[in-house]
């Protein structure tokens, strides 16, 4: 059997990636290549030879760290997708002396294990779906489709957190203790989610939120 040649090395490629219309423009060379060897017609030839090349600036973004979750973003920044979660995990160990009762019980538990996908369609459509995999249960946490205007101001509809307050707004991933308040905690049964409709706004000293 005979090597193949660079040249033909890669009319191979190209002709294995199906000759897609979106593909990248090929060389003049590869494509009489390709012509001569009846793979393409002549139609197809001078199609792919008047299309436009892609330059690194038409590639999707793609970026991750610094505390970011996994963000995939089109060229132009009007579609985006996020991949992202967080696992919240607690542990327990008790010294205790024998003769006070019951031992406590020592452990370690889930208190979130959660999945979220969010993202931008057309620069203003937004939606976020978000699961919890804690205490051995399902739960779906975010599960809504909204509007943001240009001064990102937001209007969503579905499973999201009711509008109580700031306490209940921050992130459970920026909290300053280990929980929120006990104020929280005695309502948070009726006021964290619920499916319904949710307006918000803000600058940069202030937030407004109702639903």
């Amino acid at each position: 059997m005979r090597n193949l040649n660079k040249v033909e090395i890669k009319a191979a490629v190209l002709l294995a990636a199906g000759m897609a219309a979106s593909a990248q423009a090929a060389d003049k060379e590869l494509l009489d290549i390709l012509l001569s060897n009846g793979a393409i017609t002549q139609e197809q030839h001078d199609a792919l030879l008047q299309q436009p090349a892609l330059t690194k600036e038409d590639a999707a973004k793609i970026t991750m760290g610094n505390g970011s979750p996994l963000k995939i973003e089109s060229s132009d920044g009007k579609n985006e997708i996020e991949i992202g979660g967080r696992l919240h995990l607690d542990y327990v160990q008790h010294d205790y002396d024998e003769r006070i009762g019951t031992p406590p019980i020592s452990g370690t538990q889930i208190r979130r294990g959660r999945v979220k996908l969010n993202g931008l369609i057309d620069t203003h459509w937004s939606w976020a779906v978000e699961m919890d995999f804690a205490k051995d249960a399902v739960s779906v946490k975010d599960f809504k489709f909204g509007y943001v205007t240009d001064q990102g101001s937001k209007l969503y509809i579905g499973n999201q957190k009711q509008p109580y307050s700031l306490s209940l707004e921050m992130s459970s991933n920026d909290e300053p203790f280990v929980e929120r308040g006990v104020d929280n905690a005695l309502v948070s049964a009726l006021t964290d989610r619920a499916i319904g409709l949710r307006g918000e706004t803000s600058g940069a000293n202030w937030f407004v939120a109702g639903g």
